[in-house]
């Protein structure tokens, strides 16, 4: 339905995301952007963040979550972009746009899609510290790479 990759390794152009969410509908545009922020809370000053992901599994995850949303939600658009890589702080990292006629419909998709993701997507957040150490966010395990083809 899209012309867009939902997984980049760019810097998400939110306007442009804004404006493919609004096209041909009225009424309300909800747009929720996940921030790298500066601080966790007394853990340290952050860096930066830098997502790793299985790009084919991902891609094929995130599809489902947005494909699920238009069905259960017709009446709504949902853009839906993930970067990877290194994401300094206050840049964002996952953008979600939702426009429909009700304000409520669209804060339920955002929060829908928001929930699947974060259910086990395979896309990891490592937090890395000004004073250089590193944590992976969640309590999620460190990926593992598949073994390299010799």
């Amino acid at each position: 339905m899209e012309n867009h990759p939902i997984l980049t390794t760019q810097p998400l152009d939110i306007p442009a995301l804004e404006k493919m969410a609004l096209e041909g509908h009225a009424g309300c545009l909800l747009s929720f952007q996940n921030l790298t922020r500066g601080d966790d809370g007394g853990q340290g000053t952050i860096d930066h963040y830098e997502f790793e992901t299985y790009d084919a599994p991902a891609q094929k995850e995130l599809s489902k979550i947005l494909e699920t949303a238009r069905g259960l939600w017709p009446n709504a658009r949902v853009i839906l972009q993930h970067r990877t890589g290194r994401i300094p702080v206050g840049e964002p990292s996952s953008f979600i746009g939702v426009s429909s006629t009700n304000f409520k419909e669209s804060f339920e998709v955002c929060r829908y899609v928001i929930e699947q993701i974060d259910s086990g997507v395979p896309i990891w957040k490592k937090i890395i510290y000004r004073d250089g150490h590193s944590a992976w966010a969640d309590n999620r395990p460190k990926p593992q790479r598949p073994p390299a083809r010799v």
